[in-house]
């Protein structure tokens, strides 16, 4: 075997000897059952410690993902709920978590809460706006502003979204 520096290493000698780096005497035929152990012990905690590292990434990032789906939701119901009211000609408060909107041209489109999901009903067809949603509360002030009260949760966070709309027709 050769050296680094050109030099022949002969088994019989004791001098060392360098082969990609590693600095050995010529005698040794390999690792001992303490260096194997200790090895293959620091490389269990290495892994071990990473897995958790990963484990920990993988539900914060769950956590973000339902929390972004959570306000998006809340955003797209809240939405659609001030849009209508604006456009509507005549609006009346049936219940805190119903209202009925009349629009311009005569049709009533009514938004309530069944189970979590925000319903719109429209001509006989109702349908889903939105879903994940605790708790829908509509007022009316003295000024005429409709006051919508909106909360949604998911995997035990919250989030809370309130506005004022006026109808088109007052």
């Amino acid at each position: 075997m050769m050296t680094a520096n050109g030099t022949r290493c002969n088994r019989g000698n004791n001098r060392r000897c360098v082969l990609t780096g590693f600095s050995f005497k010529t005698g040794q035929k390999g690792v001992t059952l303490i260096e194997l152990v200790l090895t293959v012990g620091l490389m269990s905690l290495i892994t071990a410690l990473l897995f958790f590292v990963y484990s920990a990434g993988v539900k914060t990032w769950e956590l973000g993902d339902a929390q972004s789906e959570m306000v998006q939701n809340a955003r797209i119901a809240m939405e659609r709920l001030i849009s209508a009211i604006r456009k509507g000609r005549y609006v009346e408060v049936v219940s805190p978590s119903e209202i009925k909107i009349t629009m311009p041209f005569g049709d009533e489109i009514t938004y309530y809460l069944l189970g979590d999901q925000l319903i719109r009903k429209r001509a006989g067809g109702a349908n889903p706006v939105a879903g994940k949603i605790t708790e829908l509360k509509f007022s009316r002030d003295e000024s005429g502003l409709i006051q919508v009260y909106l909360k949604v949760e998911n995997r035990g966070t919250s989030a809370v979204l309130r506005s004022k709309a006026k109808p088109r027709g007052l």
